[in-house]
Formats: C-alpha cells, sequence, structure tokens
C-alpha cells in the first residue's frame, strides 16, 4: 500500500498543543505550522476528526488536480505522450518530497520546543506570527536539505526562533546553510565553554591556528589576531570598597582583588594584569555566532559557577562574588573563596 502522506501531517496537528508552548509563542507556533504544511488550523481546540476528513477532501482534490493535468499535457503533446507523462510525474514526485521536508521541519522544531519550552517572558512577548521573510527563507534552505539537516539544524533554528523573533537574519540563516560539518562541529565543541558572547579560554585551552581561521572565515569567531582577546574588570563602586567587576548578560562576577598579578603559571591561560588592569582571557564570538550558539546546549550557568571557583583559586585570599541580574537589579547569587582560605574560617 502507497503511503499515506497524511499521516506525519495528522500526528503533528496533534502534537502542537504541548501546555509549556502558550499564549505568543503558542500563536508564532500555529501560524508557522500552517505557513509551512499549507494546512489551515482555525482553531487549537479543532477536533481532530474534522481535521483529518478536512485533509481527507484536500487530498481527494490533489488527485483530481493531477488527472487533470496529465489529461491537459498529453493533450496538448500527443506527440510525445510519454515525455508529458514523464512530466506530470516528476513534477508530482517534487511536490510530495517538498510536503515531506516541510512535515520534518515542523516535526523537528515542535520537539525542539518540548525539550525547551519558551520562558514564561518568551511565551508572552513577540508578535504571533513570524517574519515572512525568515519563513521563506527557512523554507527553501529546508527544501534543499537532508532529513538529518533539517533535524539537526533547520527544526533548531525554527523552534529558536518562535521562542525569540528575529533572533536569526539573512546572515546567521546564510552562515548556516554554508557552513561545513567540521566547522560546525568545532563551533559546538568550543560553545560548551560559552558564557555570553564570550569562550573562556582557560577551559577551551589555545585554540589551533587553524581551527581560529576556519571560525573566523565562517563568520563565528571574532578574529583574535597575535594578541588575542581579553575583557578587562571595570571597576565599581560597593559598600565595601572597590570592587572588579565583568558582566555577562543577565549574570556577572565581581571581586575586591587588589593584590600583586597573578604569576602562577597554572593560571597563564586564565587572567593577566594589563597597565594595571585585570585582564579575563576569551574568545569572542561575532553577533552572528552568539546568535547560533543560542540553538545549543547553553552550559552557562555551569561555566560560571566553575570559572568563580577558578578566580577563587586565582586571586585567593580575595573572595569571587556570582551575580544574577533580577528586575533589573544584580543580587549576589554565589560567594567562592580559595578552599584554603574557606578552611582557616572554619
Amino acid at each position: 500500500m502507497e503511503k499515506d502522506h497524511l499521516d506525519k501531517e495528522l500526528t503533528i496537528s496533534a502534537e502542537i498543543t504541548p501546555s509549556g508552548i502558550k499564549a505568543a509563542a503558542k500563536l508564532r507556533t500555529l501560524a508557522a505550522v500552517d505557513r509551512l504544511l499549507g494546512s489551515a488550523f482555525d482553531r487549537i481546540s479543532a477536533p481532530i476528526e474534522a481535521k483529518t476528513a478536512e485533509l481527507r477532501a484536500e487530498a481527494a482534490n490533489r488527485v483530481q488536480l493531477t488527472k487533470i493535468i496529465t489529461s491537459t499535457l498529453i493533450e496538448k503533446i500527443k506527440s510525445d505522450p510519454d515525455f508529458a507523462a514523464a512530466v506530470v510525474e516528476k513534477h508530482l514526485h517534487s511536490v510530495f518530497r517538498r510536503h515531506e521536508k516541510m512535515a520534518t521541519l515542523v516535526e523537528a522544531s515542535l520537539d525542539d520546543l518540548k525539550r525547551l519550552p519558551p520562558t514564561a517572558e518568551e511565551a508572552l512577548e513577540g508578535g504571533e506570527s513570524l517574519s515572512s521573510a525568515f519563513l521563506d527563507r527557512i523554507e527553501r534552505y529546508a527544501e534543499d536539505s537532508t532529513e538529518d539537516q533539517i533535524r539537526e539544524k533547520w527544526g533548531r533554528i525554527l523552534a529558536q526562533e518562535i521562542r525569540k523573533p528575529g533572533t536569526f537574519a539573512a546572515k546567521e540563516l546564510r552562515i548556516l546553510d554554508e557552513i561545513d560539518g567540521k566547522t560546525a562541529s568545532l563551533f559546538e565543541r568550543i560553545c560548551q565553554y560559552r558564557i555570553d558572547k564570550f569562550i573562556i579560554k582557560d577551559f577551551s585551552g589555545d585554540l589551533p591556528l587553524s581551527e581560529i581561521e576556519d571560525l573566523a572565515s565562517a563568520g563565528l569567531l571574532s578574529n583574535p589576531g597575535p594578541t588575542g582577546h581579553s575583557v578587562r574588570f571595570t571597576e565599581q563602586p560597593s559598600e565595601t570598597g572597590r570592587l572588579l567587576f565583568i558582566p555577562f548578560g543577565n549574570s556577572a562576577i565581581g571581586t575586591p582583588y587588589a593584590g600583586p598579578p597573578p604569576s602562577n603559571l597554572a593560571y597563564k591561560n586564565l587572567i593577566n594584569m594589563n597597565d594595571q588592569n585585570l585582564m579575563l582571557h576569551v574568545y569572542i564570538l561575532t553577533s552572528s555566532g552568539h546568535r547560533i550558539s543560542s540553538i545549543l546546549e547553553d552550559k552557562s550557568d555551569n561555566n560560571l559557577e566553575r570559572l568563580c571557583e577558578r578566580l577563587a583559586g586565582c586571586l585567593a585570599p580575595s573572595e569571587v562574588i556570582r551575580y544574577k541580574a533580577v528586575d533589573g537589579r544584580y543580587q549576589i547569587a554565589s560567594i567562592h573563596k580559595n578552599s584554603a582560605e574557606s578552611e582557616k574560617d572554619n
């Protein structure tokens, strides 16, 4: 029996109401499904049986239209009916193949949304539909991709755009379309050590020049040049006096450190002193690289804790404080001390 192309579509229509996708985010999901699958989802609560009947009728109309097209072409090209039939068959195969890929794209994005539902803030913010330009582009890229590529890349991109509309512009989609497998794997590996747009060099180690060039050429990494990239701790006022501070998006780290320049070679990839400024060694993602990193597992929280522990060991006896932004203000999330100093306090 020939494969029923409606099966996957009906399964998807039954799964587009996970409890984690709500409000504006749910409307964006439905609008994207409607646009990419070409199905009219009138109401989220519409009975699946009614949708089945509608889709079956649509399929019947498609078969009837196919017969008409075939008949017309054969009538027009009487001298070569085999050619006309071949044209029709090729066209229909293309139509069904495209439909399958769009179904895979939607299914992959829904899987990713279930894995990581929009936050309460994301679910309420943004419009009720995605940009037509974005959907046109991702549809075109998905059509030219394998099913594995759709699941590993384009489905995750669609899901992230539903969470945060406007994340991906044409430039990011072009980078993702052109990137080779080797560079993609390298990018995913270094993003394990990401905090915001920074790759912590103490965690990633020194990247070979060839890898830096590959990432920079792909538009994912800012070229560090011969001197490398560092982020300066800026001095902030505090109740206890001098505080050196680095913000990382919605988080930050601070330390009252005021000692001599660190000299331990074990920390050579972590920090140094430059003109009396304390510097953290990093690699810096481009704005496109930072956006693309949002489809990968975000290990920023673990990396922040690990960074605080490393800094506490390097800057002892000073403590290192981790902050979290709450309602626009930084609040202390954790305080880290060198283990030897902690034992003295007990």
